[in-house]
This record gives structure tokens, C-alpha cells and sequence, in this order.
């Protein structure tokens, strides 16, 4: 992880993403060893209600805070995989799971902001004159938070709590359709890239990573079904987005080998289609997948690219 976290900020990457679930190692402790190793990266941790209180959270964000003098974002999230929530006796219904995220978030924001005796009365938390002694003074600071979704009620957790909407976006023009009418948090995208001098070279790569399998049709199914808006619109989308030759494809996303929409093609072909969302309104671009020195070297030209056309 620290090697990882100081390539990245080599080459020039912004933050790092900090996953939750049962498997990985805490994120919270991972965020502690990735400002421990870097200079200036900040990390983007999961906020998952059900893992924490949010007087701990916040007393973790302060702790962190004082003593790496870095700002640590939030990633705010409820859970799309019905096995994990069930493991944890989690039985919210997916709307209610968003309710419970921004009562969460609206205390931990406050707490991060005051020292005061904090009662706070809501469906999901009680405080009756809680102190954590948790308040960031420096504005620069206190963490950015992004909530990952992208149904209504996801939505609607971003106006009230939420500083970005993170979304695994559609085809550009889709997506530039889908948001024109969006106003509130800034956005930002989720997806992952494979580029290479040529597109072809980038389809071999890509091919050669996620070869086609049997369970595809499968995984499909299932995902058609999942409660998850942004899993069931990428299950749903057109068979041709699933068929390499374009710049977006859903091939691995729906064989399980991908969590999020993957671009494929030359530099200039994977830096233009960024462009399109980027000229629709997004802000941050999150790039997925296992990255080694090799792959961060590929998508060098990709940034430099986008840097200099635009403010990303």
C-alpha cells in the first residue's frame, strides 16, 4: 500500500480510493498508512454507517488529522451486495439505507465542526449532549464527502450531506443526457481505463485481461435484478457496449471481472471520451483497477492530456 500510494503520487494522482467490506484489511487504519507514506495524497476512505459509529468516525478523521496535518475525504456509502448487509443483520431497505447514511453524515459533520454538546434526534441515531472533541479549525482540512449512487434516493443524500455525486456512468452522451438538468454537489465519475499507443494494442490488452467467459450471461441475470440503480442500468445497457471495438465497454463489469464500465482505446481516443463527461459537468474522475508501475505509465499520456485541456 505505501508503495502503491507514492507511485501514484508520482504521477500526479490526486487521491486514493479506500474500499470497505468484509475481506480487505480496515480502511481506516490503510488511510493512516497512506498519509503516513506520502506527501500530499489524500486519501478517499468509506464511510459505511453499519462499520462505525459516527462518533467514532469523526473522532478517527480528527485523530488523523492532528497528527499528519493532511485532509482525509470521505466516500460515503450503504452497501450494494445483499450478503454483506445480511452477515451484519443490516435489513434496511436500500431507501431507508440512504436515510440512515445522512442522518450519519449530518453528525459527523457536525461534530467535526464544533466541540459543543451535540443532541441530535433523527429515525436512525439518538445523541442526547455528546462531545467528541473532534472540531477541525483549519477549513482545508476537514474532509470533502463524496456519496457513491446514483438513484433518487442517492440523490437526495448528496443535496443535504454531500460535497460530490459519485456515479459508474453510461456512454457519454448518455450520461450527458441523463445529468444536463443536475445542479447541487459537483460529480464524479467511476470507470476504469486501459490505453496504449494505439487502440488496437489497447483492445489486445484489454482482451488479454478479461477474456470472455461462460458465467457472463449468468452474472448478467443476476445483476439485472440487484437493487443497486447504477448495477442494474450497467446489466441493462446495450449488448453492443458489451462487444469490444468501441471506447466504453461493459464486458468485464458484467462477467464480474470489473466493477465499473471500462474505456479502451489509443491515448488521444480514451482522453477525448473523458473529455465528453468532463464537458458535461464532472469534476473528478476515480480510475479503477489493479494498478502496477507498468499500467501507471500507460495512462501517463492520458492525464497529461486531460491536464492540459482542462482543469481536472
Amino acid at each position: 500500500m505505501a508503495d502503491f500510494s507514492r507511485t501514484a503520487e508520482e504521477f500526479g494522482y490526486d487521491g486514493i480510493l479506500v474500499f470497505h467490506n468484509h475481506h480487505d484489511l480496515d480502511p481506516w487504519i490503510l488511510a493512516g498508512a497512506i498519509v503516513q507514506s506520502t506527501r500530499r495524497i489524500v486519501p478517499l476512505v468509506a464511510a459505511q454507517p453499519y462499520a462505525y459509529s459516527p462518533v467514532a468516525l469523526a473522532k478517527m478523521i480528527r485523530t488523523l488529522v492532528a497528527l499528519y496535518q493532511r485532509r482525509i475525504d470521505l466516500n460515503l456509502i450503504t452497501g450494494a451486495a445483499p450478503s454483506e448487509l445480511s452477515r451484519v443483520g443490516d435489513e434496511l431497505s436500500h431507501d431507508e439505507r440512504y436515510e440512515r447514511a445522512t442522518e450519519y453524515m449530518q453528525i459527523v459533520q457536525a461534530l467535526l465542526s464544533s466541540d459543543d454538546r451535540l443532541t441530535y434526534s433523527g429515525k436512525h441515531y439518538e445523541l442526547r449532549g455528546v462531545q467528541a472533541f473532534s472540531r477541525i479549525d483549519e477549513e482545508d482540512l476537514r474532509p470533502e464527502v463524496f456519496v457513491a449512487g446514483s438513484s433518487p434516493a442517492c440523490r437526495t443524500a448528496a443535496q443535504k450531506v454531500g460535497d460530490t455525486l459519485v456515479t459508474h456512468p453510461g456512454p457519454a452522451d448518455q450520461y450527458r443526457a441523463e445529468t444536463s438538468h443536475l445542479s447541487g454537489p459537483s460529480r464524479a465519475i467511476r470507470v476504469e481505463l486501459i490505453a496504449r499507443e494505439t487502440g488496437e494494442q489497447a483492445w489486445r490488452a484489454a482482451i488479454s485481461r478479461y477474456p470472455s467467459t461462460r458465467t457472463g450471461a449468468v452474472q448478467t441475470k443476476f445483476k439485472q435484478r440487484s437493487e443497486s440503480d447504477w448495477i442494474r442500468r450497467l446489466a441493462t445497457a446495450p449488448e453492443e457496449l458489451a462487444t469490444p471495438g468501441g471506447v466504453y465497454w461493459t464486458g468485464p463489469f458484467l462477467v464480474g471481472a470489473a466493477t465499473c464500465p471500462t474505456l479502451v482505446g489509443s491515448h488521444e481516443q480514451v482522453a477525448g471520451y473523458l473529455d465528453a463527461y468532463l464537458a458535461s459537468g464532472v469534476r473528478t474522475i476515480i480510475v479503477a483497477g489493479a494498478f502496477e508501475r507498468a499500467e501507471f505509465e500507460h495512462l501517463a499520456p492520458v492525464t497529461r492530456l486531460l491536464r492540459s485541456r482542462q482543469e481536472v
